[in-house]
């Protein structure tokens, strides 16, 4: 959604163009998408927890950077 936004020409620069944006660009997707993304959550759920107890193995160790 915030890619398309982004790359919309003119680019919305109120706030009202950018409820039209995001509601013309909520209207357009497919339910082939919402699909693909229902099926990703999983996997994006286990990549989640995954990464967070590396950085928290690592944290433990010392090893992690803090920005």
């Amino acid at each position: 959604m915030k890619q398309k936004i982004h790359c919309r020409s003119p680019f919305p620069t109120t706030n009202d163009a950018l409820r039209q944006a995001i509601q013309e660009e909520w209207d357009a997707i497919t339910p082939e998408e919402l699909e693909a993304l229902v099926d990703s959550v999983p996997t994006r759920v286990r990549q989640e927890i995954f990464c967070s107890h590396f950085l928290l193995l690592l944290f433990d160790r010392g090893l992690a950077l803090l920005y």
